[in-house]
């Protein structure tokens, strides 16, 4: 668990007075953490079900077992890449897919256009929603996986699929990835690990815009 989350946890429980619980948002340590924060708050069957929705999808094969390139990023512009084995990548590299970004250090580093042409990544993913203007740019447009409709971005409600927080929202994404339906998933997830029911609006606003990865 990074600094910047041990301070947040320091933070809100000086600031509310209520004891605070810092668990390691892994994905693959997910089952384990809903067990014993289950045991803690006296809740063991609601945790079980968090704990087999999660093994279930670490477990769920692929659709499609091809190990692509992939260029995910933030910002407006679509150019704040995410680098290799951190944990904003932690999605990709359990799905055996390479994440192609500038050298250098730091979890999110600067590219270019040009620089994503030369990777030509498989499948570009992006998370800001601000950036959709970008794809349509004569830039962009050239790019392989957006003229094969492979550029999308990364749906966010409740929380984000991919990376943020690093928690169990991100099954969402790994499930999506390994291809299944994002709408049949929001639904399922979101009524299982949220205990939300959606209804037609809500699940066309968390899916807009994505694709089926089979």
């Amino acid at each position: 668990v990074s600094e910047r989350y041990v301070d947040l946890a320091r933070d809100a429980q000086a600031r509310t007075g209520i004891p605070t619980l810092l668990f390691d948002g892994a994905l693959d340590h997910i089952p384990r953490v809903a067990r014993t924060l289950g045991a803690i708050l006296h809740r063991p069957q609601q945790a079980e079900t968090l704990a087999r929705v999660a093994e279930t999808i670490l477990a769920m094969p692929a659709a499609d077992t091809a190990r692509h390139t992939v260029y995910y990023a933030r910002g407006k512009d679509g150019l704040l890449a995410a680098a290799p084995g951190t944990d904003v990548t932690r999605v990709f590299s359990l799905l055996g897919w390479t994440v192609v970004a500038p050298g250098g250090n730091g979890t999110f580093r600067t590219a270019t256009v040009d620089e994503i042409a030369k990777w030509d990544p498989d499948i570009i993913i992006l998370s800001d929603p601000a950036a959709r203007g970008v794809l349509a740019s004569p830039a962009w447009s050239g790019l392989r996986a957006v003229r094969t409709h492979h550029a999308v971005f990364a749906p966010s409600v409740p929380f984000g699929w991919i990376e943020e927080p690093p928690s169990i929202n991100r099954l969402l994404g790994l499930a999506w990835l390994k291809g299944s339906d994002p709408v049949g998933l929001a639904a399922l997830f979101n009524a299982a690990v949220y205990g939300r029911a959606l209804d037609a609006t809500q699940m066309r606003a968390i899916t807009d815009n994505t694709i089926s990865f089979h």
